[in-house]
């Protein structure tokens, strides 16, 4: 668990890796990126679990996400054995450089 919030505004694909790396029974999924209005839309799927690292990952995407859109947040929570995770949708958004391709 990261004890300190990300201090710039924006996050990058490999810094969401990062997080959820170190996070037991967790995992990323980035799909195909979508090129909307001179954007690059990405589509993030992301499963965390534990109810603390679910709180630090939300935190996190408050403070420093600037450049994403939590599109859908499901909640899960298994009471027999008290095990939460939750599902991140995200859309991570960058600027269209078609100039960084010549």
């Amino acid at each position: 668990m990261i004890d300190k919030p990300l201090n710039h505004s924006n996050i990058e694909i490999e810094t969401l890796e990062s997080m959820v790396s170190n996070i037991e029974f967790s995992f990323i999924k980035v799909l195909e990126p979508i090129e909307r209005e001179g954007q690059v839309q990405t589509p993030i799927i992301v499963k965390i679990s534990g109810v603390d690292h679910i709180n630090d990952i939300l935190l996190k995407l408050s403070v420093s996400g600037g450049n994403l859109a939590l599109e859908k947040f499901v909640y899960i929570s298994e009471s027999e054995n008290l095990n939460q995770s939750a599902i991140f949708y995200i859309s991570l958004f960058s600027p269209h450089n078609s100039d960084a391709q010549e």
